[in-house]
């Protein structure tokens, strides 16, 4: 996402092709991307969204991915901030959303602050992540307010012929985390996911030499 485009060429003219050096033409992205929205749904009505990116924070470098979605019933503001990649491939994020959800008689309020570290590194990713949850509901007939504060673990392991077109292969993704409400009564818990994709081959097309299949 930093680049528009990337040409890599062998410099053949200078040295021996087995070691010729490789000349990467880069031309990067424009600092500032904005998209908008239109749309309508039959459950929520009319919608509207923007969404900003920020390739290079002040002082800290980072891109933030930035949105903001109204309709009806859901209204939306959420920005993720990721920084580049260390060495060993693992970046630090920060991520806040905000959210009202409108029901039949009242209105709940969400905040969600989430920060920690990822890594993809050849088809395996890893994200470690503390997690800040608040629920605030108002009007007649609201349940009372939560929140909650987990550490979290994801782990996603990609095993495809191909990694953009695959035809045979599966992914596998577990998430973990542990924590405690935090209004009311201080009540521990746990939450697990997982999440299996498999690709199966169902044959082959053959194409003769009239075009027929």
């Amino acid at each position: 996402g930093y680049y528009d485009t990337a040409l890599l060429t062998l410099d053949t003219e200078h040295g021996p092709p087995d070691a010729a050096p490789v000349i990467a033409q880069l031309t990067e992205a424009k600092l500032h991307k904005l998209v908008f929205g239109v749309g309508v749904s039959t459950d929520s009505g009319a919608r509207l969204s923007l969404d900003h990116q920020y390739n290079r924070l002040p002082w800290l470098g980072w891109r933030a991915s930035s949105k903001i979605s109204v309709d009806r019933d859901t209204q939306l503001a959420s920005s993720e901030w990721v920084s580049l990649p260390n060495d060993e491939n693992w970046r630090r994020f920060g991520a806040g959303q905000l959210q009202r959800d409108n029901y039949s008689s009242y209105a709940v309020n969400s905040l969600q602050l989430r920060g920690g570290v990822s890594q993809v590194s050849g088809h395996i990713d890893r994200n470690f992540f503390l997690q800040y949850d608040s629920a605030t509901p108002h009007g007649s007939g609201a349940p009372d307010a939560s929140g909650a504060l987990s550490a979290n673990m994801g782990w996603t392991g990609r095993y495809f012929d191909d990694p953009n077109s695959p035809t045979r292969g599966y992914g596998l993704g577990a998430e973990l985390g542990l924590g405690s409400t935090l209004r009311g009564q201080r009540n521990p818990f746990a939450r697990t996911r997982l999440r299996w994709q498999s690709v199966i081959a169902l044959g082959k097309v053959a194409v003769g030499a009239d075009g027929a299949q």
